[in-house]
């Protein structure tokens, strides 16, 4: 008895040790990454100072107006290396609201990160893709979206609801500002998109269209033809999800938690036809860099969006257990596709989809990867 006794203390001992260097190791190896705000298109916000990733600053004192999980460039100073982060303080006052949101300490998934931080790609051309930037957008009511992006694509993290901060002054939050809070949002509002003015008028600002934008469904990528094989992709998703089949070469095929795509992007092999496709699918229309119309193609897409996510909501209520595909259904000649959920007692067309085009892909090389 004792002899078992000595044994399980010695293990537990060992284990101790085990964790702590394991720990210790985390703590000391550093790794280069730097950390941005954004904003939903049209609904700006600004960070105040104080914001962290770890010992990562997040830029601040900038108004911010970039889009969901799309931040501008900033200004890193020092070599940018840090240890691995394991908690994210957010500090923020959205024009929206005119209100501050803060919190200051949340727990990130730090073995997820370490495992992206990690992570590298190398091609003949460009050279080595890594994981670089922690993307943290801020969204009316508090709402904080956190992504790990960089060359390989933009992966979620997290989401969560930072507190509010009456008793902040806006005076001490953004010092050497000549107008006074009131006349200041009162500026920055008159600025803004008509539709989000609206909102703001009537009170009916979308808080659950960014919480929504996270959501995950169990789905796996499928293809009217059983020969076809998907054998590289690199598609995007409402959650501002990245996702690259250099990583994760079986990921879109296989059945697992994915957010609503926006782009479908992949190539494809059959078992008895020796032509390669490449297959370019936009379930919502890309943004026009050269259309001036940024508040109308905000509009729109934020509509589509809802639409597909109301859709999502009702098939899979209504499909239950059952395991769902999203499906690529091709016509014979290769030349034309329709999207649909499906499984294997009901379907649903997803409407509204365009097929920017299907190539042979051996003769095709138009760079998209």
């Amino acid at each position: 008895m004792k002899k078992e006794m000595k044994k399980i203390l010695l293990f537990g001992l060992v284990f101790s040790i085990n964790l702590l260097l394991s720990c210790s190791e985390m703590k000391e190896k550093k790794y280069k990454f730097d950390a941005r705000p954004s904003v939903p298109d049209g609904y700006p916000a600004e960070a105040v100072f104080g914001g962290m990733v770890g010992e990562a600053h997040i830029d601040h004192g900038s108004y911010l107006e970039s889009g969901w999980g799309r931040s501008g460039s900033i200004v890193v100073i020092g070599d940018g290396m840090h240890p691995l982060p394991d908690s994210i303080r957010v500090r923020f006052f959205s024009y929206i609201d005119n209100k501050f949101y803060h919190k200051e300490s949340y727990p990130l998934p730090q073995e997820r990160i370490k495992e992206l931080l990690e992570m590298s790609y190398k091609d003949n051309t460009i050279g080595e893709y890594r994981y670089t930037t922690f993307q943290v957008s801020l969204a009316p009511g508090g709402w904080v979206t956190v992504w790990l992006s960089g060359g390989l694509g933009q992966i979620e993290l997290l989401s969560f609801q930072a507190d509010e901060a009456p008793d902040w002054s806006y005076e001490k939050a953004f010092p050497g500002r000549k107008s006074s809070r009131e006349k200041f949002v009162e500026i920055r509002r008159s600025d803004m998109y008509s539709f989000v003015q609206q909102e703001i008028a009537e009170n009916r600002i979308p808080y659950d269209y960014w919480k929504r934008l996270s959501k995950k469904y169990q789905w796996k990528l499928t293809t009217n033809d059983p020969g076809f094989e998907v054998y590289r992709y690199g598609s995007d998703f409402i959650n501002i999800e990245r996702r690259r089949s250099w990583t994760e070469p079986n990921w879109l095929t296989e059945l697992n938690e994915k957010a609503i795509p926006k782009d479908l992007f992949f190539l494809l092999r059959h078992d008895k036809d020796p032509v390669r496709y490449k297959v370019h699918l936009y379930l919502v229309e890309p943004r026009d860099q050269n259309n001036k119309d940024q508040e109308g193609q905000t509009y729109r897409e934020m509509t589509r969006t809802r639409c597909l996510m109301d859709l999502f909501d009702k098939f899979y209520a209504e499909a239950g257990d059952e395991e769902v595909s999203l499906m690529v259904e091709f016509n014979d000649s290769m030349t034309a596709a329709q999207v649909k959920l499906k499984t294997a007692a009901k379907e649903q067309v997803i409407d509204g989809c365009r097929v920017r085009g299907i190539w042979d892909s051996d003769s095709s090389r138009s760079g998209d990867w």
